[in-house]
C-alpha cells in the first residue's frame, strides 16, 4: 500500500494526518506538521495508552517533556513516553512528522510490562542508549548500505526501528525481503525511487516522492531502486519482541 501525498485532501491546518485505513494497520496514526511561530501550542497533553514519536525534518524547534525542554533540529527522534506531558513551539517554519502504534495492543502490553518488567531482551544490532531526545550526534556511523538506525531500545519501547536510510543515485536492491510477522512502514523525505511490492509476476511498482508514505504488509517482499536523483528516507517497524504475544491482534 502506498499513500501518495500528492492525491491526499489539502491540508487545511497545521496538522495533516495520512488517510490511512487506521484499523486494518499496526498505526494509531501518522500526521505531517508544519509550525511556525504562529502556531502557539501552550497546554500540553499526554498519552497514556502508548507512546508517541516525533520526527523532526527540517528547521528547528524546543520540545517541553514534563518539567525539562531541549532544542532540536533535523533528523531528531522525539519519544513522548506513556504519561508524559509534552508540547512545542518553534521560531521559524519547522516540519515534523508525529506517529504512534494502534490502541489496541495497549492493554496487553501493560499485563506484559506489570508481569515481566519489559518485552524481552534488546536484540536489535545497534547498543540502545537511554534517551527519550535521540539527536542526528547519536546516530551510529553510517553503513555501507545506507542505514543509520536511532539506537533505541526495544527491551522497553513501543518501537522496534526508526532507521535514516540515504542512498546513492542509480542504486538496486534485488531481491529484496520481507518480515514475516509485521509490517513495515517506509517516508520518503527527499529524492525520489521506485518501490517494489511482490515477486515475480505479481511485482508491483510504484513511483514515490518526498511525503509519500508506504506500508509493507507482513510476508510482501518489497524493496527499493533509485535513478540518477538518490533518496532519503525512514524505515519504521512497530517491535518485533511483541510478534508472538500480540499475534492475534496484529495486522494481516
Amino acid at each position: 500500500m502506498v499513500i501518495f501525498y500528492d492525491k491526499m485532501s489539502p491540508r487545511s491546518s497545521w496538522v495533516q494526518r495520512y488517510e490511512i485505513p487506521y484499523d486494518k494497520t499496526n498505526l494509531d496514526h501518522l500526521d505531517y506538521n508544519i509550525s511556525t511561530s504562529e502556531i502557539q501550542w501552550k497546554d500540553p497533553h499526554k498519552h497514556d495508552a502508548m507512546e508517541e514519536y516525533w520526527f523532526v525534518m527540517s528547521g528547528e524547534m524546543r520540545v517541553f517533556q514534563a518539567d525539562s525542554y531541549q532544542d532540536v533540529g533535523a533528523d531528531t527522534l522525539i519519544i513522548h513516553e506513556r504519561g508524559v506531558y509534552h508540547r512545542m513551539e518553534c521560531d521559524n517554519r519547522c516540519e515534523w512528522l508525529c506517529l504512534a502504534f494502534n490502541q489496541r495492543f495497549a492493554d496487553r502490553m501493560r499485563k506484559i510490562r506489570e508481569e515481566k518488567g519489559n518485552y524481552g531482551k534488546h536484540d536489535g544490532f545497534v547498543a540502545p542508549v537511554n534517551k527519550t531526545i535521540l539527536t542526528s550526534a547519536d546516530l551510529p556511523p553510517m553503513e555501507e548500505h545506507g542505514c543509520q538506525r536511532f539506537p533505541t531500545d526495544k527491551s522497553i519501547r513501543d518501537l522496534d526501528h526508526w532507521d535514516i536510510n540515504t542512498w546513492k543515485p542509480n542504486r538496486i536492491w534485488k531481491p529484496g525481503h520481507k518480515h514475516d510477522n509485521m509490517e513495515e512502514y517506509w517516508y520518503i523525505l527527499e529524492g525520489k525511487a521506485r518501490v517494489f511490492q511482490g515477486e515475480g509476476d505479481s511485482e508491483v511498482m510504484y513511483e514515490v516522492k518526498p511525503h509519500d508514505f508506504i506500508i509493507h504488509p507482513p510476508g510482501v517482499v518489497h524493496r527499493m531502486e533509485t535513478d540518477e536523483v538518490g533518496a532519503k528516507w525512514c524505515c519504521i517497524m512497530f517491535n518485533t519482541l511483541l510478534a508472538e504475544p500480540l499475534s492475534d491482534l496484529l495486522a494481516k
